[in-house]
């Protein structure tokens, strides 16, 4: 297994790290490599189109554009 050592940590993140280790009772390794998984490795599914698109596109390109958020009630068109 290699190791991998990050420089320059901000303080805050730092904390947010430490907190999430000591709430879930694990270690900052296991903590630091659980979201290097689920960030590089593991699909997001839980995200929609919307939510891909303003991940995706600068605020200062969509300018006075609001995606408007899925309330999950609407009916698929019916194409028949």
């Amino acid at each position: 297994m290699t190791d991998l050592l990050i420089r320059n940590l901000s303080p805050e993140l730092e904390q947010a790290l430490r907190e999430k280790a000591q709430s879930a009772q694990l270690s900052l390794s296991a903590v630091a490599q659980d979201l290097m998984r689920k960030g590089l490795i593991q699909p997001q599914t839980d995200r929609g189109l919307a939510t891909e698109i303003r991940r995706l596109v600068p605020t200062e390109a969509l300018g006075h554009l609001e995606i408007p958020r899925d309330s999950g009630n609407i009916s698929p068109p019916d194409f028949t």
